[in-house]
């Protein structure tokens, strides 16, 4: 119960500083560096996430050698080739990729960037569309 409450808190701070870091910028400035630092986010997420799922087939590998008894059980030491087989894998199967890349990062981009929610235009918090016309509540 610990970890949510101190995640929330240091998300809270650290939205706080930065508004007030950036208070006197304007947004057309702000907008430029946080799109390319969106992209320097999204570049670590996704290594991030490739290096879990290598890690998961490592961890496949690993066990499955040592039930077969190709590697020692005590002390449980996965070899370097194991490692690097994984993140190969993982690897060349994400060079291989790039329709879902390219679907996930243009197409779904475009159609979530236009998209209206719960009835109301995403650029407003009142509920007016961008000619001004009230939408529905």
């Amino acid at each position: 119960m610990v970890s949510p409450v101190v995640g929330l808190a240091a998300g809270l701070l650290l939205m706080i500083t930065i508004y007030w870091v950036f208070q006197a910028t304007s947004p057309a400035k702000v907008d430029h560096w946080f799109r390319k630092l969106q992209l320097v986010s999204a570049a670590l997420f996704s290594l991030n996430h490739g290096a879990n799922d290598a890690q998961k087939t490592m961890g496949i590998m690993a066990g499955v050698l040592a039930t077969a008894g190709y590697i020692a059980k005590d002390p449980f030491v996965i070899p370097t080739w194991v490692v690097l087989a994984a993140y190969t894998a993982i690897g060349l199967g994400t060079s291989r990729g790039w329709r879902i890349i390219h679907t996930m990062g243009s197409r779904h981009h475009q159609a979530a960037a236009g998209a209206r929610v719960r009835g109301r235009d995403w650029r407003s918090r009142r509920g007016v569309s961008g000619d001004g016309a009230r939408l529905c509540r």
